[in-house]
């Protein structure tokens, strides 16, 4: 496993999404259904955008600061698009902000080491504070392969703003 430990700082404009949501906890994770439900039909999204895939995390405030595993959020898997989807496609528009980038390649179990390393080290030391109110999300290239996610690098995207 290796991950970055000096992110990207990334101003992202607003972004148009389209794919599946459900929500989940950490501890009720479906991800991997909701993954093997959508990826075969990425291909039929219409005005996609590229070829990455996007594992979207959608949080209510405070989620970070007061976590609970069995805290329920909404995630997304989707590809960006150029306009609104129809169905089965839901849309889900991110507002622009300010983003820690940081690149993740490993097993998905091994991603607790990362958020440990940003919430523990980087986050405490930087002048940057999270912003749950925006989404977080995983930018994945499209030869991720869930047989193997080791095989492939991903982005981290951590919506941020800066300290009071």
């Amino acid at each position: 496993m290796t991950y970055s430990k000096i992110p990207k700082i990334v101003m992202l404009p607003a972004q148009l999404y389209a794919g599946f949501s459900q929500d989940m906890s950490m501890t009720e994770n479906t991800t991997f259904a909701l993954w093997r439900s959508f990826k075969p039909l990425a291909k039929d999204v219409p005005n996609r955008i590229g070829t990455d895939f996007y594992d979207i995390k959608c949080y209510q405030k405070g989620y970070f600061q007061f976590f609970k595993p069995n805290e329920v959020f909404t995630k997304w898997v989707a590809v960006s698009v150029s306009s609104e989807s129809t169905p089965p496609f839901k849309n889900l528009q991110i507002p622009g902000g300010m983003y820690a980038v940081f690149t993740f390649q490993g097993e998905p179990q091994e991603l607790s080491q990362l958020y440990q390393y940003l919430l523990t080290e980087w986050l405490p030391s930087s002048p940057y504070k999270i912003e749950d109110d925006r989404p977080q999300f995983d930018k994945i290239p499209e030869n991720y392969d869930l047989k193997s996610p080791a095989a492939v690098a991903e982005e981290i995207w951590i919506p941020i703003g800066y300290k009071d």
